[in-house]
C-alpha cells in the first residue's frame, strides 16, 4: 500500500520539493446563473507549468529574484528645469545672478 502511494507522488528532481497549487474556487456569491456567463478562474500558463512539475518533466523552481545590474539614473528634462528655474531664479544654479 505504501509503494502504491509513493508511486502516485512526483519524484524529487531538483533540490526543491513539488508543492501542489491551491485550487481556484469561486464563492457562491460570485457564481452566475448560467455556465455561459461564468468567468474563467485561474491562470492557464501556471496550471501547465505545475502539470509539468507534477509529471516530472521539469524540476520545481523558486521564482527568480530580479536584480539590477546598474543603478538607475535620474534625469531631469530640460523643459521641466526651465519652468522650475523661472519660478524660483534664486535657487536655480543654471541662471546666473545679474546683480
Amino acid at each position: 500500500a505504501r509503494r502504491e502511494a509513493e508511486a502516485d507522488k512526483p519524484r524529487r528532481l531538483g533540490r526543491l520539493k513539488y508543492q501542489a497549487p491551491d485550487i481556484d474556487v469561486q464563492l457562491s456569491s460570485e457564481l452566475t446563473d448560467s455556465l455561459r456567463t461564468l468567468k474563467p478562474e485561474g491562470n492557464i500558463l501556471r496550471d501547465r507549468f505545475k502539470s509539468f512539475q507534477r509529471r516530472n518533466m521539469i524540476e520545481p523552481r523558486e521564482r527568480a529574484k530580479f536584480k539590477r545590474k546598474y543603478k538607475v539614473k535620474l534625469v531631469e528634462k530640460r523643459a521641466f528645469r526651465e519652468i522650475h528655474c523661472h519660478q524660483m531664479p534664486e535657487t536655480c544654479p543654471s541662471i546666473k545672478n545679474p546683480f
